[in-house]
């Protein structure tokens, strides 16, 4: 792997099959064969990343060397652009679907759609909606790897203590109020929408009241109109009822952790975390689709990443292809969405018994989010090189509001007002 700055690195490496790698960026032992990834949230990604890698290195044709860097998309984003100013990029990097506009319209990433088809690799197993947020114009610029939707988890043990039916969970913005608030006066916590992983959530709240993040030129925001206010608004008033304490899940997953513990009756989420979830708790768990204002099928943000070529020189990326080929297969789709819960965009292995067909039958915790595929929407970038500045001044004016500093109106205002003047910027 190439020399890189030890900004954000978490010292988490793989150890592989026919090589012994060091955590630290130091002066690379790579062969010329030698192709590095880096990824992030290893606490998620470090199971497939190891199949992954033992898999191509069994190969022999290339040396795959995987490198956990931060832990959020955002910790990984803001290594990529630093690592490309000074020219000690990955060769390959996991990175969110709603930054591959961005890191393209600035160079950093290369096209792949030539690259693998002189490989003979096809994504045909692939969910064209999948494969399609890869793209930006109409160019290849990754291969999809992990997909997820927002959806809500309920403690079913909670709610009868509250007199509520878990077999008939909130479908509607009323019906989510109402049942937080017999959580609440139950005993327990009401619920917590994820608020602060890159406003995807807030995307998806919005549009369950009929909003949107932009306006449809893409080049000012949207969200500060009366629908936001109303869906910002549906949230401070659950904050100001008791029902819906300012928990976090960045840095640390207080949110999720209060879930799993037994203290919320309902949590609003990723389906990456249905595995996790599952594996933590002592008492029955139940998962429904996003609720929107009037129980209709609204849109709902794609959460995910894509796995991006960095490398410039040819004969890098000709070496990056087998990686790129591997990420692609059944096989990493079996091992991702047994170990997360990522939805199954493989169609081979959603619908054969030699990978997840039997599997996903026994998931009832899945089948929510994989029912919302049809749902999904691309995650919101903005153009420009500060989308990841917007995305973290969107989140600051959600906590003010949240916390009572400001009012709804003041910090979409605020919020839209900042975005807006770094919208396009160089």
């Amino acid at each position: 792997m190439r020399s890189r700055s030890p900004l954000l690195t978490t010292g988490v490496t793989l150890t592989l099959s026919a090589l012994v790698l060091s955590g630290c960026a130091t002066e690379s032992t790579a062969t010329d064969d030698s192709v590095s990834l880096a990824y992030t949230m290893p606490d998620v990604f470090t199971t497939t990343m190891e199949a992954v890698t033992a898999t191509v290195n069994a190969a022999g044709d290339v040396s795959l060397e995987a490198e956990s860097i931060g832990n959020t998309y955002n910790d990984l984003t803001q290594r990529i652009v630093a690592d490309a100013a000074a020219g000690t990029q990955a060769d390959l990097a996991l990175v969110p679907i709603n930054r591959i506009p961005n890191l393209a319209e600035q160079g950093i990433l290369q096209p792949v759609g030539d690259l693998l088809e002189a490989k003979n690799v096809t994504l045909d197993d692939l969910d064209p909606a999948a494969v399609s947020l890869s793209e930006v114009d109409g160019e290849l610029y990754g291969v999809p790897f992990a997909l997820s939707a927002p959806m809500l988890y309920l403690n079913a043990d909670l709610f009868r203590a509250a007199g509520l039916d878990p077999e008939t969970p909130p479908t509607t913005w009323a019906e989510v109020r109402s049942a937080a608030k017999a959580l609440t006066d139950s005993g327990s916590e009401g619920i917590v929408y994820q608020w602060d992983q890159d406003q995807w959530v807030f995307q998806s709240h919005l549009n369950s009241g009929g909003g949107t993040m932009l306006a449809p030129d893409g080049e000012s925001v949207a969200f500060d109109d009366e629908n936001g206010v109303s869906a910002l608004t549906f949230w401070t008033d659950l904050v100001e009822d008791g029902s819906f304490p300012v928990l976090t899940s960045t840095p640390n997953p207080d949110d999720r952790t209060a879930f799993t513990r037994g203290e919320l009756g309902m949590w609003v989420g990723s389906s990456a975390f249905a595995s996790s979830v599952e594996s933590q708790i002592d008492f029955e768990v139940r998962t429904a689709q996003f609720p929107s204002e009037d129980g209709s099928s609204t849109p709902v943000a794609a959460g995910g990443s894509a796995i991006v070529m960095l490398a410039t020189d040819e004969t890098t990326q000709k070496n990056a292809a087998p990686v790129l080929a591997a990420f692609a297969k059944p096989e990493t789709s079996k091992a991702l969405v047994e170990s997360t819960g990522y939805l199954p965009i493989n169609k081979t292995a959603r619908e054969s018994s030699e990978y997840l067909l039997d599997f996903l039958a026994d998931q009832p915790l899945r089948q929510p989010a994989i029912g919302q595929i049809a749902r999904l929407e691309p995650w919101t970038s903005y153009t420009g090189n500060r989308s990841v500045e917007i995305s973290e001044r969107i989140t600051k004016e959600l906590e003010a509001a949240l916390k009572g500093v400001k009012t709804p109106e003041q910090a979409l205002d605020d919020a839209g007002t900042a975005a807006n003047r770094l919208i396009g910027v160089k």
